[in-house]
């Protein structure tokens, strides 16, 4: 048994019979999916009744199985650090924000505002296309299904 990413790097001579015979897709889970994953990685945490699970779920398309697993950690440790036993949903939301933002830095000066305008204009992009991309595609796994239907063997899937 095997996992790449890249199956069409991989030698061929590793793909002859009796070897690797079949070949299996692992799609990203959908909501439900990402919902059952955050249930299992918090089963043994105490978690504040106002975490909406299925709101996160819903909240985080795209999202594997590690990728929540390290939210949760991350949630988990800032609770920690402000003293709490249990997980409050701003605790889960700063746990997606230092997934997905990485270690906070200092903010940028103010005396020079080229940078803060590029960064500015950037997200003022980012929230653009999400926002194109919401209104062709209701939900992220629609357009994540319609990107498929191209193998990724197909030329036009590079």
């Amino acid at each position: 048994m095997g996992a790449t990413n890249c199956a069409e790097l991989l030698d061929p001579e590793l793909m002859r019979p009796g070897r690797f015979d079949r070949k299996v897709r692992m799609p990203k889970p959908d909501t439900e999916g990402r919902f059952d994953v955050l249930q299992l990685h918090l089963r043994k945490k105490k978690i504040a009744p106002d975490v909406d699970l299925m709101q996160l779920s819903r909240d985080l398309p795209g999202l594997v199985g590690a990728d929540l697993a390290d939210i949760v950690n991350e949630a988990q440790l800032t609770a920690v650090r402000a003293g709490r036993t249990e997980i409050t949903a701003r605790d889960m939301y700063a746990g997606v924000d230092r997934f997905t933002q990485g270690e906070l830095r200092p903010p940028i000066p103010t005396t020079n505002k080229l940078p803060i305008s590029v960064f500015a204009a950037k997200e003022a992009g980012i929230a653009l296309v999400a926002d194109l991309l919401y209104m062709k595609h209701t939900r992220i796994e629609e357009l994540e299904r319609d990107l498929m239907k191209i193998p990724a063997d197909d030329p036009r899937g590079a």
